[in-house]
C-alpha cells in the first residue's frame, strides 16, 4: 500500500483520455446560446464550459489502517462506495470509512477513476506530531514505545490532556497526592463518568506517574454513584397508615401523606394555595386507592379548623407560607418521633434499588440499615451524625454478638448510603475496621457427608445437597439453576450469573446423575430444578432447614452449614491431587489466595507427620 501510494502525488491528478465526450453540460436538444462581448460592433460568441466539480479527498490513517473519503453529492459515486465490502457512511463527519489495505485503495482508485472524478490524497499525521502540548506528546510516545494498542492511546490521551490542561499553570510532576485525587473525584462526581470512563481517567493518570515518572503504585479510592438519585418515592396508603397511627397531630400526618404517598416535594408542599387543594381533591377521585382520598379529605378538614389558612393550606400566624426548609425539617423530626420503620425501609429499598448489587446484597443491606435506624433512636439518617455512626458501630464490637466480618459489612453499607448516596466525606478514622479473624473453615469427612446424604429421606431435599457438595456451589446458585444449564454428555453443569455476575461450568457426579433422573422423573420441575409446592424458585430459608435437619439426624457435633459442603468439595479434591487453579476455576474465586485457605485444613500430608511423642 506504502509503495502505491508514494507513486501518487499530492496534488490533484488528471485522469488519462479514455475516449468518453467532454461534460460541457448541455442537454442533447440545446443549443450553444451566443453571448455579445460588444454587441454592436463584434458579435463573436462564446460558449461558457462548466468547470468539473466532480471531485473527492482520500484520507489516508497509517496507524489505523482505515481510509476515509469525501466526495461530492453525486448519486452515481455514493452508491458505488456504499456496494463496497465494509464501506460505513460517518454522518457526523460526512464521509465515507473503509478498511485501510492496498486492494480497498486500489477499488477506490478505480471508482473515481471510473466515474470521472479528480482526487486528493491526505496523509494523518500521527498522534504524537499532532498534539502541540510537549508533555502530553511525550505521554503519547511512552504509549507506543510499551507498545499499548492504538484503542488504548486513543482511551487514555483525552483524559491525561484534561489532566494536563487542568494544572496548566504547574508543573505536574510536583502535585501533590490529595490534589491528584481530588481532580479525579471532582471528574467522576460532577460530570457523570461510566465506569468504563472513570477506569480510563484513572489509568491514564497512573500511566504517566508509575511508568514514566518512576512513581510507587498509587491507589485511587473512587466510587462512582452518580445514578443513585435522591428522588421523591410514592408509598401506598395501606402500607404508610401503620406509621401514621403513632402520629397525634394532623399537621404532621398530612405532611407526610403529601409527601411520600402523594409524592410532592417540600417545596410543592409549601406552595400547596387553598383553591389548588380543592384540585388535589379531584385528582384523587381517580386514584386506585380509595382510603387515600378519604384520609387526605380528611386529614385537610382537620388542619383547616386548626390553623384557619386564608392563602396556603400550611401557612403561619403572617399568614405566609411555610419554608420548604422549615417543612422538612418538620418531617424528620415526625419520622423520628413517630419510629416510621415501614418509611425509612421503602426510601432504603429505592435507594439500593439503583445500585449495582445483587438482589440479595440489596436486601442484606435494607436490613442493615433498618439495624441501624432502630439503634440510633429512629433519627432521620441524613440527621445521624459522624459520632453517631462511631457509636453504633462500637456498640456491635462491645455486644461481642457480631463477628469481624458483619461488623466489616455494617461498615460497607455505611460507607455506601452516607459516602456514596449522600455525599458526605466522612474522615477514615470513625470507620475503623476491626481485625479480621483468620479461622480456618469447618471440614466435613467423606464418611459424615455419605451420612448425611443417607439420613436425608425426602428426595428432592437429598437431591439438593448432593448438587451443592457435588460442584462445590453456593445456596443461591443452587436454586438458581434450571434443567437447561446441565450438559450430561460432558458432566458439567452451568452455574449463571453467580457471585459477581460471574458464570462458570462445574463438575457432577455419575451418583448426583442417577439421583437426578429419578428426580426429575418424579417431580417434573417446570423452570427452576428446585420448585416450591406452588412453583417458582425454592427459598432459602426451607433448604437450610433441610441442611439443618440432616446434621440433626446424624447426630454431628460439628457445628456446620449448607456453605461447609462447599467448603469440603474443595478441600477433598485437593487432597485428592487436584490442581489448586482448577479449584479455583471451579469455584469461580477472582484469587488464588481465596482458594488457597483449602491448602491449610488438606491433611494429606500433615496426616503423615510422625509425632514426636511416638519416637519415645
Amino acid at each position: 500500500m506504502a509503495n502505491c501510494i508514494n507513486k501518487l502525488s499530492h496534488k490533484s491528478i488528471a485522469f488519462p483520455d479514455l475516449n468518453l465526450p467532454e461534460n460541457t453540460g448541455k442537454k442533447e436538444d440545446e443549443k450553444e446560446i451566443p453571448v455579445n462581448k460588444e454587441p454592436v460592433k463584434n458579435k463573436e460568441r462564446v460558449v461558457f464550459k462548466p468547470k468539473n466539480k466532480k471531485h473527492a479527498t482520500i484520507i489516508v490513517d497509517k496507524v489505523n489502517k482505515k481510509l476515509y473519503i469525501k466526495t461530492s453529492n453525486d448519486a452515481d459515486i455514493i452508491k458505488a462506495i456504499s456496494e463496497l465490502e465494509n464501506s460505513f457512511w460517518i454522518n457526523p463527519k460526512q464521509m465515507w470509512i473503509l478498511p485501510g489495505n492496498n486492494s480497498t485503495f486500489l477499488e477506490i482508485k478505480h471508482l473515481l477513476f471510473k466515474n470521472c472524478y479528480k482526487y486528493t490524497i491526505d496523509f494523518i499525521k500521527p498522534a504524537e506530531e499532532r498534539e502541540p502540548h510537549p508533555v502530553v506528546r511525550k505521554y503519547i510516545k511512552t504509549l507506543k514505545m510499551k507498545n499499548y494498542s492504538n484503542y488504548t492511546i486513543k482511551a487514555y490521551t483525552p483524559w491525561f490532556r484534561l489532566f494536563v490542561n487542568n494544572f496548566f499553570t504547574r508543573d505536574i510532576e510536583k502535585l501533590a497526592f490529595h490534589e491528584i485525587q481530588s481532580f479525579i473525584k471532582y471528574q467522576v462526581n460532577n460530570q457523570l463518568l461510566s465506569d468504563t470512563q472513570t477506569l480510563h481517567l484513572i489509568n491514564s493518570i497512573k500511566f504517566y506517574y508509575e511508568k514514566i515518572l518512576g512513581y510507587k503504585k498509587l491507589v485511587f479510592h473512587v466510587n462512582n454513584c452518580n445514578k443513585i438519585a435522591n428522588r421523591e418515592i410514592t408509598i401506598p396508603f395501606d402500607i404508610i397508615k401503620k406509621d401514621l397511627k403513632a402520629i397525634m397531630n394532623p399537621c404532621e400526618k398530612l405532611l407526610l401523606v403529601f409527601k411520600f404517598c402523594i409524592g410532592y416535594s417540600e417545596q410543592q408542599i409549601s406552595e400547596i394555595t387553598m383553591p389548588e387543594v380543592k384540585r388535589i381533591l379531584q385528582q384523587l377521585v381517580f386514584t386506585k386507592q380509595p382510603e387515600l382520598k378519604k384520609a387526605t379529605k380528611s386529614l385537610i378538614k382537620e388542619v383547616y379548623f386548626i390553623i384557619m389558612p386564608k392563602h396556603y393550606l400550611f401557612e403561619n400566624r403572617h399568614q405566609q407560607k411555610i419554608a420548604a426548609k422549615i417543612i422538612e425539617e418538620r418531617i424528620k423530626q415526625t419520622l423520628q418521633k413517630a419510629k416510621a420503620g415501614i418509611i425509612y425501609k421503602c426510601i432504603f429499598e429505592d435507594v439500593l434499588s439503583q445500585s449495582k448489587y445483587a438482589e440479595r446484597t440489596r436486601k442484606n443491606y435494607v436490613s442493615m440499615l433498618m439495624t441501624f435506624v432502630s439503634r440510633t433512636g429512629f433519627i432521620h439518617p441524613e440527621r445521624v451524625t459522624n459520632e453517631n455512626i462511631e457509636d453504633f458501630l462500637w456498640s456491635l464490637r462491645k455486644d461481642n454478638k457480631y463477628c469481624s466480618s458483619t461488623i466489616n459489612q455494617y461498615i460497607n453499607v455505611l460507607k455506601f448510603y452516607y459516602c456514596d448516596f449522600l455525599k458526605r466525606d466522612i474522615p477514615h478514622q470513625f470507620f475503623l475496621r476491626p481485625k479480621k479473624a483468620k479461622k480456618l473453615p469447618v471440614i466435613l469427612s467423606l464418611q459424615e457427608i455419605k451420612t448425611i446424604l443417607n439420613k436425608v429421606e425426602n428426595l428432592k431435599h437429598r437431591c439438593m445437597l448432593a448438587l451443592i457438595y457435588s460442584g462445590g456451589i453456593r445456596k443461591a446458585e443452587a436454586l438458581d439453576i434450571k434443567l437447561k444449564d446441565f450438559d450430561f454428555e460432558r458432566k458439567l453443569f452451568r452455574v449463571d450469573d453467580g457471585k459477581g455476575s460471574k458464570d462458570r461450568d462445574t463438575i457432577f457426579s455419575e451418583t448426583l446423575k442417577k439421583i437426578l433422573d429419578e428426580y426429575i422423573q418424579k417431580y417434573k420441575p417446570k423452570d427452576f430444578l428446585f420448585e416450591g409446592a406452588t412453583g417458582g424458585r425454592y427459598s432459602e430459608s426451607s433448604i437450610h432447614k433441610v441442611m439443618k435437619n440432616a446434621i440433626k439426624k446424624a447426630n454431628l457435633s460439628k457445628k456446620v452449614s449448607l456453605h461447609n459442603l462447599r467448603h469440603s468439595f474443595a478441600t477433598h479434591l485437593l487432597e485428592s491431587g487436584t490442581d489448586i487453579r482448577v479449584i479455583q476455576k471451579l469455584l469461580g474465586h477472582n484469587s488464588i489466595k481465596t482458594t488457597s485457605i483449602y491448602a491449610h485444613v488438606a491433611n494429606k500430608e500433615i496426616s503423615k507427620i510422625i509425632s514426636p511423642l511416638d519416637t519415645i
